[in-house]
Formats: C-alpha cells, structure tokens, sequence
C-alpha cells in the first residue's frame, strides 16, 4: 500500500500530493482543492473541490503518469471503490453520486443517493 498525501505546496491553491518511502519526499502532482484520494494499490485515484469545473485524476504507480480521466466534474468531493467492484465518486453540486465508467457516461448510481454514500461509508469503514 502507498501513502499519499497533501502538503501546501509554493501556490496554496494548487497545493502537492506527495509520497512518502525512505525517508524521501516525492511530488506526485498538483491539484486544486483535492477532496478525495483513492489508493487500489496500481493507481492513485483524486477527486478535485472547484468551481465550475473540477478533475478527476489517475496517477498510475509504475510508470508516474498522471491522467486527467474527467475534467467537468462539478464539484467533485469524494471517490471510492466498492466492494462489487465499481468506482463511484460524487458530485457535490448536483447532489448525484456516479460510477466512473471506461466509455465515459458516467451514469447516476443506482438505489438512490443515501444507499449509495451508506455504500461509500461501509467502504471507508476499517474491518475489525
């Protein structure tokens, strides 16, 4: 498992997504009001808090490639991937949650919002 995470970077607006391993500090990248990150061991997924538009990230481990996989999001705060599989993240702004998609429509995910944040939630919770 990789740890990631923010330190305010020279722009407080486009603060630093940083990994630490061996006592080494590496930028990763730079994103603007990160809300979420994803870490599912090959990729670091993150999910952006702005307005009008906000990104949804894909820093791949193996080779450090950054790849902005939607780049409309309104709102973005938070992305997770669920036990079935499907990688969901939400739309503040439209108050919808969505499941990230390979042909990119990205449709609302279905059993209504608050089963779908529960999901989200049991998926953030530690096992015991």
């Amino acid at each position: 498992m990789h740890h990631a995470n923010g330190q305010a970077g020279l722009n407080p607006t486009r603060p630093r997504r940083t990994f630490l391993k061996d006592g080494v500090v590496t930028e990763l990248f730079r994103g603007e009001n990160v809300q979420g990150l994803w870490d599912d061991g090959d990729d670091l997924y993150a999910i952006e808090d702005r307005k009008p538009f906000a990104r949804l990230l894909r820093y791949r481990w193996s080779d450090q490639s950054l790849t902005v996989l939607r780049d409309r999001v309104q709102e973005g705060e938070s992305i997770v991937r669920c036990t079935d599989g499907r990688m969901l993240y939400t739309e503040k702004k439209k108050g919808v949650v969505r499941e990230l998609t390979q042909d990119g429509s990205d449709p609302v995910a279905e059993g209504g919002r608050d089963r779908v944040l529960e999901l989200m939630s049991d998926s953030l919770t530690p096992s015991p």
